[in-house]
């Protein structure tokens, strides 16, 4: 069972007295259809960053990992 706050419960009895859906687990169905766009979306994002990073890493324009790891020690011995 699912438990709703009064506000929840009232979007979900507006959508359907609006017509725009015949019952609540419509209105429930279409709002975990959205959710699922909305992961898809910030996924296929992450891919995007991850292959437009690795094009400029093979332009070279990266740097190397062992500069960012020197670097990260040289800041950690500052502490």
């Amino acid at each position: 069972m699912i438990r709703l706050t009064p506000e929840q419960q009232a979007f979900i009895d507006e959508q359907v007295s609006s017509g725009r859906y015949s019952n609540p687990a419509d209105v429930v169905s279409a709002a975990i259809e959205l959710l699922r766009a909305s992961r898809s979306r910030e996924f296929e994002g992450a891919i995007a960053d991850i292959e437009q990073s690795l094009e400029e890493i093979d332009a070279g324009h990266g740097i190397p990992a062992s500069d960012v790891i020197a670097d990260a020690r040289a800041r950690l011995a500052k502490r």
